[in-house]
């Protein structure tokens, strides 16, 4: 969503017992030079966060970063900005609005 279309597109799976994806990692690269690393795990309970780094600063984005959530901008400087919703509701409330 950040970069456009990913090439190249590398991933590596690991199945649980049942033989469904237990974990994947993705790398994903894009034309521009830009980078992605992104790690979906079933085995345990992992951050649900999102880092976006630039040149310039990165935002940093709580959990759960699939809904509306606070992030915070931080500039290479150091200095940081916290962003709050104001109508923060858990889940996918936009997507399903959507459907």
């Amino acid at each position: 969503m950040v970069r456009g279309r990913p090439a190249p597109v590398r991933a590596l799976v690991g199945r649980a017992f049942t033989g469904v994806d237990g974990q994947t990692s993705v790398l994903l690269g894009f034309s521009c030079g830009a980078q992605a690393v992104l790690t979906f795990n079933f085995f345990g309970d992992g951050p649900t966060r999102a880092v976006i780094v630039g040149t310039e600063a990165r935002i940093e984005v709580d959990a759960p970063f699939y809904a509306l959530a606070p992030f915070t901008l931080t500039n290479n400087g150091g200095t940081s900005v916290r962003y709050e919703p104001a109508d923060r509701r858990n889940g996918l409330r936009y997507e399903a609005d959507e459907v």
